[in-house]
């Protein structure tokens, strides 16, 4: 029997991992009676108003959506009331739900968090888990209360982390992992099997909101750590240094054990598959970037454009 026939939810969410938990939802045959999402907003050079990630893929499966400015509206708790849903679902909306939204379902307002709770609450826990370099992650269903991310767990499972994960690739998986576990969580509370588990406050984490500066790469540091940077950045803000007085950013590269033995972020070897660049301790080498105001190229490529020359420093 589909999941679909025997209960009902209301899904908030916004960015891409929301849409993946949602998508594979959907794929297990439990599909959101509304959706909920954050306004469109303004992006781009245009600043075109342009809907979320999850007001997207609601919009192209005809699910019922709303987009309000504020989940304390009056009028959307009224609507909410009136769903009567069994279950509240958040995933990375973006915003801290009310209190007195959290009352209304007839079960539980769950939450699906990716990572292993209490580790890493807070809104970047995947980038945060690459940038530790991190082999071993994965994901949380718990229920939601007033503080962040420290609720009663239901349910957590694992990810291994490969060498080749970055935080695009590590959020689709968590993604799917989340969705697949959510829904086997609802179906366990509406049987009546389940458990609480309270986190354990002493062992809390936390992974603060990224900024742009986050991706800044400091060169004096050891090539693993300036690569795990560059893999957590992938998407946004991405990694990025300084050449010529333009930024630029770093998509991709691999830390090498060798050791030149020149100051931190000098190029000291051009060749057609990347830039090698010094560090405090080994060599990175720089496969794809993108010059500021230009697309997205490999590195041979810039460096044939821009006349770059060993000696060159990347600040």
């Amino acid at each position: 029997m589909s999941y679909k026939t025997i209960m009902k939810i209301i899904y908030f969410g916004s960015s891409t991992f929301s849409r993946g938990v949602l998508a594979a939802l959907c794929g297990q045959g439990v599909t959101p009676s509304l959706v909920i999402s954050q306004p469109d907003r303004p992006k781009g050079r245009g600043l075109t108003l342009t809907p979320t990630q999850i007001s997207a893929y609601a919009s192209n499966l005809r699910l019922a959506l709303l987009k309000p400015d504020s989940l304390s509206e009056a009028t959307l708790t009224r609507r909410l009331t009136d769903e009567a849903a069994d279950f509240f679902v958040v995933a990375d909306y973006g915003k801290i739900i009310p209190d007195q939204l959290l009352r209304l379902p007839k079960f539980f307002f769950l939450c699906a968090h990716p990572s292993l709770l209490p580790a890493y609450r807070g809104s970047s826990p995947i980038q945060r888990a690459l940038i530790n370099a991190d082999t071993l992650t994965g994901s949380t269903i718990f229920r939601v209360n007033s503080k962040i991310d420290s609720g009663e767990i239901l349910a957590s499972q694992t990810y291994q982390i490969s060498p080749w994960d970055d935080a695009l690739s590590l959020t689709q998986a968590l993604a799917v992992q989340s969705g697949n576990l959510l829904a086997q969580v609802m179906k366990q509370v509406m049987a009546g099997e389940y458990s609480l588990s309270a986190q354990e406050e002493a062992k809390a984490t936390y992974a603060p909101k990224l900024v742009k500066e986050d991706g800044r790469i400091d060169w004096s540091k050891d090539a693993i750590m300036v690569n795990n940077l560059v893999r957590a950045m992938a998407g946004w803000p991405a990694a990025s240094t300084t050449f010529k007085g333009k930024v630029l950013k770093v998509l991709s590269g691999e830390p090498l054990a060798s050791d030149a033995g020149a100051a931190a972020g000098t190029l000291v070897a051009l060749a057609k598959d990347g830039l090698d660049i010094a560090c405090g301790k080994g060599l990175f080498k720089l496969k794809r970037l993108i010059p500021e105001g230009k697309r997205d190229m490999d590195a041979h490529a810039f460096a044939i454009g821009y006349g770059v020359k060993v000696g060159d420093r990347f600040e």
